[in-house]
């Protein structure tokens, strides 16, 4: 079984600190996400604090590119728009219900395609390895690995 729970989000720099690690060169390059606290959102432009996130361009105060915005609702991906742009971040806007939000996720690409962001959060996962039996999303989500049957022979 593979089991996440929403305190996972929190402890995924640590994570990716240990699945990083260069034995090589020693060090690692963490990823994580960024929470940000959002307050309102008018004509397709998210306030959260002193960064305004212009849905429309794509842009994070007229300069951090965004490759694309995604929401969730219910752990599952109801909306993405992508930008043309060729580098950038994606925002991952958690709803609570159609009209309000409960956490909003700047991201990295590795971070954004990570197992843990994809099946946990997006609900998004190949159905020939796994099989979800409990979903308590925004709590926890539990999948069952599932092995291939070896097929019998007969002479």
């Amino acid at each position: 079984y593979l089991l996440f729970t929403a305190d996972m989000i929190g402890k995924y720099g640590a994570f990716s600190k240990i699945g990083s690690w260069d034995l090589a060169k020693g060090g690692s390059k963490p990823k994580g996400y960024q929470n940000l606290s959002c307050q309102s959102i008018a004509d397709n432009v998210m306030t959260c604090g002193n960064t305004k996130i212009d849905l429309n361009q794509g842009r994070i105060n007229q300069r951090v590119p965004l490759k694309r915005v995604v929401q969730v609702m219910g752990g599952r991906m109801i909306g993405e728009k992508k930008y043309g742009h060729s580098t950038g971040y994606t925002l991952q806007i958690i709803m609570a219900n159609p009209r309000q939000f409960s956490e909003v996720q700047l991201m990295e690409d590795d971070v954004f395609f990570s197992n843990f962001n994809q099946m946990f959060l997006l609900g998004k996962y190949d159905s020939e390895f796994f099989e979800e039996t409990l979903n308590a999303f925004p709590m926890s989500r539990l999948f069952r690995f599932k092995f291939p049957q070896k097929s019998s022979s007969s002479p």
